[in-house]
């Protein structure tokens, strides 16, 4: 795990093998004083529902909770799986949407999700 003033990166493993990851930093796009962007949460697909997801986004929770107002992310529509884990953790959709081809060279369609802290 790795953290420094502008991002933090923390890794799930099981049996010596990283499983998932979750990078967190200064927002990207316009967003409040006081908040940090959850840039990535990816977990291998052997291991979706395994609770890797939540376990990290736990952790980061726990550690920004005392430096920062709220955490943001910005999740693909439709991607269910993963708005049901932000929502059990206490994600709640912000009405921000935004259709981007910035990271994958075709668009996405994206839905801001927050939780205060």
């Amino acid at each position: 795990n790795q953290q420094n003033e502008d991002f933090s990166v923390w890794l799930a493993t099981t049996a010596n093998q990283v499983v998932a990851f979750c990078i967190t930093g200064k927002p990207r796009y316009s967003a409040p004083a006081n908040c940090r962007e959850i840039w990535a949460l990816n977990v291998l697909p052997r291991y979706w529902r395994q609770g890797f997801a939540q376990q990290l986004l736990t952790h980061c929770v726990n550690t920004h909770k005392n430096c920062y107002a709220q955490l943001m992310l910005w999740c693909i529509a439709g991607n269910s799986a993963a708005e049901r884990c932000y929502e059990q953790l206490g994600f709640t959709l912000s009405g921000q949407e935004r259709t981007t081809s910035q990271l994958t060279g075709h668009p996405l369609h994206e839905c801001e999700h927050i939780k205060l802290l």
